[in-house]
């Protein structure tokens, strides 16, 4: 069991008076629980880089459900700079519906939303997340002044992002399905991040490390087509259109190289 917590320094000494519950079931379950993050581990990957005075910087990423699944709770995190969170499926019908929608972020009003009845959500259903923060003077839980360029972190004077989506597959024989769709729509993200660094792997693996050159190894693998170990502007640039269009786009604006299908 691993437990983190953010702690601060007051300026003197303090009690810690966290608990840990854990409950025990009859039986075990029926169905397993599967959890989606938009964007993934609170945003790591998406190159949050708020800037100073900004009232409204937005980061969306959207997936598609590739089996049925009923959806029972979900939960927003961020910092003090956020102000709305907001989760919509769009049905395979084109109806919209909103399944969560924060109109006014407070930091120290976090919790999980328990719906009240399952949600049926139909495969092709497209949940796309959407999240702003306000980094200008103007927002009182802004915790410099004046305000500050504010890059991803684990810090509360950071900031990070996510909408968590806790589902079930409709039938449990999906299941396989749906962790496999999880876990590639994990890959892609990466991929985002990748591509949005300055290089951009126009020199494949030159100069990364040991992590990084890991990663990018399976960004090529997805992306590389004449298998040379880089990518060319004209692969560069059709691995973006092809992220945008599995909804990833925040990670992407910090590119190096023009873009000429972007939007």
């Amino acid at each position: 069991l691993v437990v983190q917590t953010h702690f601060h320094p007051t300026g003197k000494a303090e009690e810690e008076v966290s608990s840990v519950g854990i409950y025990f079931a009859g039986a075990p379950p029926a169905k397993t629980w599967a959890e989606l993050q938009l964007p993934y581990f609170f945003g790591i990957g998406a190159v949050i880089e708020i800037p100073a005075g900004d009232p409204a910087y937005a980061l969306t990423e959207s997936i598609t459900l590739p089996v049925d699944v009923e959806a029972f709770s979900s939960f927003a995190h961020a910092h003090f700079l956020a102000r709305e969170f907001r989760l919509t499926a769009t049905l395979p019908s084109s109806q919209t519906q909103d399944l969560l929608w924060v109109k006014k972020w407070d930091f120290a009003w976090q919790t999980i939303y328990n719906y009240q009845d399952r949600i049926a959500l139909p495969k092709g259903t497209r949940l796309t997340a959407r999240i702003v923060w306000d980094n200008s003077a103007g927002n009182p839980s802004n915790q410099f002044n004046p305000p500050r360029a504010i890059k991803w972190g684990e810090a509360s004077t950071d900031e990070m992002g996510s909408i968590t989506f806790d589902i079930v597959p409709a039938r449990e024989a999906d299941l396989p399905a749906l962790t496999a769709a999880l876990r590639k729509h994990r890959q892609m993200a990466d991929a985002a991040r990748m591509l949005s660094a300055d290089h951009a792997l126009e020199n494949g693996v030159a100069g990364l490390n040991a992590d990084e050159a890991k990663l990018a190894q399976a960004v090529l693998g997805f992306f590389d087509q004449d298998k040379d170990g880089k990518l060319s502007a004209e692969e560069l640039e059709a691995a973006r259109v092809t992220l945008r269009a599995q909804g990833f786009d925040t990670g992407l604006r910090r590119s190096s190289l023009p873009i000429a299908s972007a939007r």
